[in-house]
């Protein structure tokens, strides 16, 4: 064997080898190339074709709360009572972590809780995450930065007790507007345009409260990056909603849940399962309350105080007046609700004026091995878990009795020392309660010098709203008339009841004269006017002129009466009519003349001595009671009788003198007179001596 030969034998074979080794290892390289790319683009090919993922957690509290520096507390196990503690009508915080979305496709995430089971209400609707967990942060642990978009939760009608309200919250996209209009290639809807009625969507009930039921809720989102968080809160029911017996406290086991049900996609089928998180009866711890109520025997603004410890406990006031303001500015009762801290509590009412205390009664409902003990106006509560106490403070208003006096005098003016006023006293129950039996007495400061006096029976009882009087005779002295009135003060008194004073004054009045006055009737004066005065002047001679007047009386009697004149008279035609005090005029009886009487001659007995004539001096006569004839002549006429008609005399104070027409008239009459006689004296020769 040729070494050498073998030699480079050897060596050109390893040479080979090496070469293949290095092309061998090159294949290698190139294959792992390979298929780190081909894994990559079929990995990502089959997450793009698998969707979007989502997780579900629930805030844990015990010790600590799930904020920014405890994120371990959001958890997906189950929350019991060696992890939290919460009571009901408090809300657990839920977040959901959404990854794998894209960039301005529109999602839609169904949000389920169990609402009842067998008629036990459990998670009776949804609030805010952090109602109850204020510090929560559902971006704890790098999920999430930033302020979140908030859309409102509406109120779910259909359980008809008050809801708590709030908002749903999310990270890494934004709320879509109710109405808005998707293009839809994924699962979204079953079209290809999708119209948003309502975001929130309406709630959905499966089931019925009364039995055992599951409610949902669709909340729609446009994702702004690949990852959101969605956050809200799950409400416990309460016993103070549903009642004793029908709250979440009474529900068994682990029968709390709330469910992540769906996630839908625009852009394609998502595939998202169901998430469910529960949570223990043993976490929940049902609040106990206690309430105090206030009632008045008399409604009305009396506050009444009270103080109240340890805390929640508070002092506080109670007014019962019968107000039904909501809320009530003045209430009768308070309520010391969701309280976790199971100890002794002590309430104890204030005092207050004119009221006294009757009666405390507690109440409770939901026992649950604690006590209630009474001690005066002292109540203390030993309390237990989901018990509710209520105690009543009854108060009846003192007895305030009270009476009025009114005072009243008759009469009411007094002239002169002596005089007797009588005064009356009258008393009132003016209170809230009976008076009596008791005597009623009256102390007045002018009577009995001030002495108390009985009015009424001694053992009177005056009802409330009645009353009485009685009277007593005051007599008028001197001081008093000179001082010009009485005033004095009374008081009436029902043992230690008095009232109010009361004051009567009775003013003088001097006595007055009498005057009687006789009413006479209006004075008549009558008035004739002359037209315009004349004076006549008659200038007789100097001789003494008779004038004989003749009446013959059956032609055998002839009486002759002669008036003288005097020489010279002057004669005014005057009238003056002087008005008297009473003008009145009696007119004398119509005087019978006997035959045998001349005629010119006043008869005494015709005229009355009582009767008393005015005459009116400017009436002119106008009967002639006789003939006048010149002196001498001779005449006989036949019988006049008198007429009755009444001379009028001149009144005291006329004028006595005969006016010029009057004179002048009666000579003219004279003159007629005598021509008439001598003319019956020629028929009466004529008629004697035929020839």
């Amino acid at each position: 064997m040729n070494i050498t030969s073998s030699i480079n034998d050897r060596g050109a074979f390893w040479h080979r080898s090496n070469t293949s080794r290095r092309g061998a290892l090159f294949a290698v390289l190139l294959l792992a190339i390979l298929a780190t790319v081909w894994t990559t683009t079929i990995g990502d090919r089959v997450d793009a074709a698998s969707g979007p993922s989502a997780d579900l957690e629930q805030c844990a509290n015990d010790g600590s709360t799930c904020d920014a520096s405890h994120a371990s507390q959001w958890q997906t196990g189950n929350l019991n009572g060696s992890n939290s503690h919460y009571s009901e009508g408090e809300s657990v915080p839920y977040r959901s972590v959404i990854e794998g979305l894209t960039v301005g496709a529109t999602y839609a995430v169904t949000i389920s809780w169990k609402s009842s089971d067998n008629g036990r209400h459990t998670l009776d609707y949804i609030t805010s995450y952090d109602r109850t967990e204020s510090s929560a942060d559902p971006c704890a642990g790098s999920a999430c930065t930033g302020s979140p978009a908030t859309i409102g939760i509406p109120t779910n009608s259909s359980l008809g007790i008050p809801q708590a309200g709030g908002s749903l919250s999310l990270w890494g996209g934004t709320f879509t507007s109710s109405g808005a209009t998707v293009t839809n290639t994924g699962d979204l809807c079953g079209d290809t345009t999708c119209t948003i009625a309502a975001n929130p969507s309406g709630y959905s009930l499966s089931g019925t409260l009364d039995t055992t039921s599951t409610t949902s809720m669709r909340v729609y989102f446009t994702a702004t990056t690949t990852s959101a968080v969605l956050a809200w809160g799950g409400h416990i029911a309460s016993q103070i909603d549903w009642g004793i017996g029908l709250s979440a406290g009474a529900v068994n086991g682990a029968s709390y849940h709330m469910y992540f049900s769906a996630l839908e996609c625009s852009n394609l089928d998502c595939n998202v399962g169901q998430k469910d998180r529960s949570m223990s009866t043993t976490a929940v711890t049902v609040p106990a309350s206690i309430t105090i109520e206030k009632s008045a025997s008399v409604q009305g603004s009396t506050s009444f105080g009270f103080t109240a410890s340890p805390a929640p406990l508070t002092a506080f006031d109670l007014v019962d007046d019968g107000s039904i303001d909501d809320p009530d500015a003045t209430p009768a009762s308070r309520t010391f609700g969701d309280i976790v801290d199971f100890t002794t509590y002590t309430i104890t009412e204030s005092s207050t004026s004119l009221w006294s205390l009757t009666n405390v009664a507690c109440s409770v409902l939901a026992p649950n091995g604690g006590s209630q003990t009474v001690d005066g106006s002292s109540v203390t509560i030993d309390l237990r878990e989901g018990e509710l106490v209520t105690c009543v403070y009854s108060n009846a208003r003192d007895p305030q009795p009270a009476i009025d006096l009114v005072k009243s005098a008759d009469p009411v003016t007094y002239a002169q020392a002596g005089d007797v006023i009588e005064y009356t006293y009258t008393i009132s129950n003016v209170g809230d309660s009976p008076i009596g039996p008791t005597q009623f007495t009256i102390t007045d400061d002018h009577i009995d010098g001030g002495s108390a006096f009985d009015c009424g029976a001694a053992d009177k009882t005056l009802i409330v709203a009645a009353s009485f009087s009685c009277t007593h005779d005051y007599t008028v002295t001197a001081d008093d008339v000179t001082g010009g009135s009485v005033k004095n003060t009374a008081t009436a008194h029902a043992g230690r009841i008095s009232s109010s004073p009361a004051v009567a004054t009775v003013t003088f009045v001097a006595p007055t004269t009498t005057t009687t006055t006789t009413t006479v009737p209006e004075t008549t004066t009558t008035t004739t006017t002359v037209p315009e005065t004349t004076t006549t002047t008659t200038t007789v001679p100097e001789t003494t002129t008779t004038v004989t007047a003749t009446t013959v009386v059956e032609q055998e009697v002839t009486t002759t009466t002669t008036t003288t004149i005097p020489v010279t008279t002057t004669i005014v035609d005057t009238c003056i009519t002087i008005p008297r005090e009473t003008p009145e005029t009696t007119v004398a009886p119509t005087s019978t003349i006997n035959p045998t009487t001349v005629p010119g001659t006043i008869n005494p007995s015709a005229i009355e001595s009582t009767t008393t004539t005015v005459f009116d001096p400017c009436v002119v006569p106008t009967t002639i009671p006789g003939t006048i004839v010149p002196t001498g002549a001779s005449t006989t006429s036949p019988t006049i009788q008198p007429t009755g008609t009444t001379a009028k005399l001149p009144t005291t104070g006329g004028n006595t003198e005969p006016s010029g027409r009057t004179i002048a008239l009666i000579i003219l009459i004279g003159a007629s007179l005598i021509i008439m006689s001598r003319r019956q004296v020629r028929r009466a020769v004529a008629d004697r001596d035929p020839s």
